[in-house]
């Protein structure tokens, strides 16, 4: 029964081992390097289209073709280039047939001789029927290889530069992009039989700045000075507090000193048997000499304190440079001294 269970769970890690090297390998045939280029898609493009083209779907051939066409590049541009020429020229649409044909003649270098005579046969006809209903635009771009939309019209139906564009009369609106520089647009007038040639100088695009972040401005240090009175604000606001608590934990043991004398006052008269004056004037030379004295201290350390607070406070009122900030210092939740907030002046 061990032995049965051993082999099942051996299978089972051997189909979820499987499993999982599969779904790496899809993986990483979807995101592979070789899948983002567009040659393998543009080669297989040609090869679609000239299926089609054969069972006669010439335009569906041709919408192939063209889709092909603006990601291509070196040979298999100007066969791309020849495919459409004909397509177009059999479907009967001139003014793009002339345009890849002629795009085929200035790309092809010495290659296809004999598709080569036939696209020049066919240009020359082309070439006069059109320039009798159509303006002939011959459009170049700096740098070259730009891609023209007509008409603002996105999609399939892009054209290369150098070009040569045959355009029924009317106004026309020719967007020119190209990576790295800025689209230009330019309006153009056709009319019928007249010809223009155009030369379009493209800007480049400026590199985009790294936006700037601003560092955040600490605050200053609360122990660092005025500079109009130096240290000495903050020396007179410590000393205040200091002589201010003083005066206070000195007022308060002159209270209980006070409140002792009258009870060992009120002892002397109910347990020693003295007389009440007796005990009132001992109370009265008791406060006299020990307990007035403290409270006189106390109430001096309390104006000394308050006055040296007032001081070093008037100080950084004073004070007009930026540098003089008044900080709060508090105990936060935590028990760890911390500054609440600043208030410059």
């Amino acid at each position: 029964m061990k032995s049965k269970d051993r082999h099942t769970h051996n299978a089972s890690s051997i189909v979820q081992t499987l499993a999982t090297a599969l779904a790496v390998v899809v993986l990483c045939s979807v995101s592979s390097p070789a899948q983002a280029d567009d040659k393998p898609d543009v080669a297989a493009a040609l090869e679609q289209g000239r299926a089609l083209f054969k069972e006669g779907k010439r335009k569906k051939a041709a919408e192939v073709w063209r889709q092909a066409f603006s990601h291509a590049s070196g040979e298999v541009e100007v066969k791309l280039a020849i495919n459409l020429g004909i397509a177009y020229f059999k479907l009967g649409e001139d003014a793009e047939a002339f345009y890849f044909l002629s795009y085929f003649n200035t790309r092809r270098g010495n290659s296809y001789p004999k598709r080569a005579a036939k696209a020049a046969s066919a240009l020359h006809k082309l070439s006069g029927k059109l320039a009798k209903t159509h303006s002939r635009i011959t459009l170049t771009s700096e740098p070259g290889d730009a891609r023209v939309y007509l008409d603002d019209k996105s999609g399939n139906r892009s054209y290369k530069t150098p070009a040569i564009l045959f355009l029924p009369p009317g106004e026309h609106q020719l967007r020119i992009i190209r990576q790295g520089f800025k689209d230009h647009t330019e309006k153009v007038t056709a009319k019928a039989g007249a010809t223009r040639v155009l030369t379009v100088a493209l800007e480049t695009l400026e590199p985009e700045k790294p936006v700037e972040i601003a560092k955040p401005v600490a605050p200053e240090d609360p122990a660092q000075p005025s500079t109009r009175f130096g240290p000495w604000p903050w020396i007179a606001l410590g000393a205040g507090a200091a002589l201010a608590g003083g005066g206070g934990v000195l007022l308060y043991t002159t209270s209980n000193d006070w409140d002792d004398t009258v009870a060992e006052a009120q002892r002397k008269v109910d347990e020693e048997g003295w007389q009440l004056d007796a005990a009132a004037d001992w109370k009265d030379d008791y406060f006299r000499d020990t307990v007035q004295p403290k409270n006189r201290l106390s109430i001096g350390l309390f104006v000394a304190g308050g006055a040296a607070l007032a001081a070093g406070a008037a100080m950084i009122l004073l004070d007009d440079s930026p540098a003089a900030t008044v900080f709060i210092p508090a105990l936060s939740a935590e028990g760890d001294a911390t500054f609440l907030f600043s208030s410059s002046f």
